[in-house]
C-alpha cells in the first residue's frame, strides 16, 4: 500500500500526474467491477464544482493519465464512454491492492482447515464476514489459488506490500466523501492484513519455519491480543523448543487478559498444552523485583536506573502497562539524566541534526509530570494483581524524591507494593521501610 507509485515499464510516473489524477485511478482500483459512473467521481472528486467545471476536470485528469501511460497494443488503462469511466479489462497492469483484494480470507476456515483450535467465541462476528478460500492473481498466487495451500514464500510476498496506510499522506481539502473512503479503506486493508497475517503464521508453522511463524504471531497478537488460534501456534512453538518459562508467562499473561476484558477462560484446547506444567496460581502470582541503585545527588538519579531495571526485566514488559507517551518521556527521562548534571525542566533544549545541520527546540517533560506516570504505571502494574517489590542495591542512599514515591505507592496499593534494601532490613528516618 503505502503512498502510490505510478510505474511504465519500471519508470516512475508520480510527477507527470496530479494527486487528483491519482485519487481517480483509486477509486476506480476500488470498485469491484473497476467501473464508476462519471457524476459520481464528479461528485466525489469536485463537490464544490459547477457541473461544466466538474466535467471538464475529469476529462483533463483522463487526459492527463492517458498522456503519462500512452497505448499498449493500442489499448488504454482507462476507457471512458458518456455515462461511465472504467479500468480496461484487456490492459495489461499489475496493482498492489487488487492482489490483496483477490485473497479473500474467511477466518471461520482457518481452524477446521489446520486444525488449529479455533477462537469462535472471540472472532464470531468477523468470521461471518468473508469468503471461504483466497485467490491470488499472477506471480502471487499457488497452483490452485486457495490460500491454504499457498506457501510461505507466497504469502509473504503478498503481506510485504503493506508497507504503510492506504494513501498515507494524502488529504484532499473540501473532499469529505473521498477522505472518508479512503479512512474506511485503510480500516478495511488494515483487518485484510491481519487475516494475512494469521494465514501466513498457520502456514510457516504447517512447514516448520518456526522463526518465522513465532515473529508473526508476536506481530498479530499486537493487533488482536485475544486471537486463540495465534496464541495456541507461538506457545506451541515455544514449548517445543524447551522453553518452558516462556510459554508459561505468556499463557498466563494471555489467560488474565481474556478473563479481565471479555470475562472468558482460554478454550479447553489451549488449556490442554499445559496439563502437565505447573503454573503459578494467577490469584497469587509471583511479585515482580525492581532491583536498583540510589544516589543523593542530583536526588532524581535513581530514576534512571528504576526505568532502566523496568525496561530490562526478563519477566515484566513495561509496555503491557504504559502508554506511548508515557514511554516516549520515560525515555527522554534517561537521556537527560545520562547526559546532563540538571534535572530536566520545562526549559527547551535545543539540538543540531547530524544529517541536515537544522537546529530544533524540543521541550523537556517536568520532573513532576514524570514522578506522576511513573506512580500510573506502577498502581496500574498493582491493579492488575502482580504484587511489586522495589528493591535497592547494597550501599544505595534514599533521597527525599524516592522515599516520597515510595510513601505514596504503599499508601495507595497495601500489600501489593513492598520497598526494601536489597542488603538489610534496614528503615528509614521516618520510620521502617514496606
Amino acid at each position: 500500500m503505502d503512498n502510490p507509485i505510478l510505474r511504465l515499464d519500471g519508470r516512475p510516473l508520480d510527477d507527470k500526474v496530479s494527486q487528483k489524477t491519482i485519487a481517480l485511478l483509486a477509486l476506480l482500483m476500488m470498485r469491484e467491477n473497476k467501473t464508476m459512473r462519471r457524476a459520481e467521481l464528479i461528485d466525489i472528486l469536485w463537490p464544490d464544482s459547477s457541473e461544466d467545471a466538474g466535467k471538464y476536470n475529469l476529462r483533463f485528469n483522463l487526459w492527463q493519465l492517458r498522456k503519462a501511460l500512452g497505448e499498449r497494443d493500442d489499448k488504454t488503462l482507462v476507457l471512458g464512454s458518456r455515462a461511465d469511466c472504467r479500468i480496461n479489462p484487456d490492459y495489461e497492469y499489475v496493482c498492489d491492492i487488487e492482489i490483496v483484494e483477490r485473497c479473500r480470507l474467511a477466518e471461520a476456515s482457518y481452524s477446521t482447515a489446520s486444525g488449529t483450535p479455533g477462537a469462535d467465541r472471540i472472532n464470531s462476528e468477523d468470521s461471518t464476514a468473508s469468503s471461504a478460500s483466497t485467490r491470488c492473481a499472477g506471480p502471487y498466487s499457488s497452483a490452485s489459488g486457495d490460500l491454504e495451500k499457498s506457501g510461505g514464500d507466497e504469502l509473504e510476498t503478498v503481506l510485504d506490500m503493506f508497507r504503510r496506510d492506504f494513501l498515507s499522506d494524502y488529504y484532499f481539502r473540501g473532499c469529505s466523501e473521498l477522505n472518508d473512503m479512503i479512512v474506511m479503506e485503510r480500516y478495511r486493508l488494515e483487518n485484510q492484513y491481519l487475516r494475512l497475517m494469521r494465514a501466513y503464521v498457520r502456514r510457516t508453522f504447517e512447514e516448520g519455519n518456526y522463526p518465522k511463524s513465532l515473529a508473526a504471531a508476536e506481530k498479530a497478537l499486537e493487533m488482536d491480543p485475544y486471537d486463540e488460534d495465534i496464541t495456541y501456534i507461538q506457545l506451541s512453538i515455544l514449548l517445543n523448543r524447551g522453553n518452558f518459562s516462556e510459554a508459561g508467562k505468556q499463557y498466563q499473561r494471555f489467560r488474565m487478559k481474556l478473563m479481565a476484558d471479555i470475562g472468558v477462560e482460554p478454550s479447553e484446547a489451549l488449556k490442554e498444552l499445559f496439563r502437565d506444567f505447573t503454573l503459578p496460581d494467577p490469584e497469587h502470582p509471583e511479585p515482580v523485583e525492581f532491583l536498583f541503585t540510589s544516589v543523593s545527588v542530583p536526588q532524581y538519579f535513581w530514576l534512571t536506573d528504576l526505568l532502566r531495571a523496568m525496561y530490562e526485566k526478563d519477566d515484566f514488559r513495561l509496555t503491557d502497562y504504559a502508554t506511548q507517551a508515557q514511554l516516549e518521556d520515560f525515555a527522554y527521562m534517561q537521556y537527560r539524566l545520562r547526559h546532563d548534571s540538571t534535572v530536566p525542566t520545562k526549559t527547551a533544549v535545543t539540538t543540531t541534526s547530524a544529517t541536515t545541520g537544522r537546529m530544533t527546540k524540543t521541550f523537556a517533560p517536568p520532573i513532576e509530570r514524570i514522578l506522576d506516570e511513573l506512580l500510573t504505571v506502577i498502581d496500574a502494574v498493582c491493579g492488575s494483581g502482580v504484587p511489586v517489590n522495589f528493591s535497592l542495591t547494597p550501599g544505595s542512599e534514599i533521597s527525599e524524591s524516592l522515599y516520597g514515591i515510595t510513601q505514596i505507592l504503599a499508601a495507595r496499593n497495601g500489600d501489593k507494593f513492598h520497598f526494601k534494601r536489597a542488603d538489610a532490613a534496614a528503615g528509614t528516618k521516618d520510620g521502617p521501610m514496606r
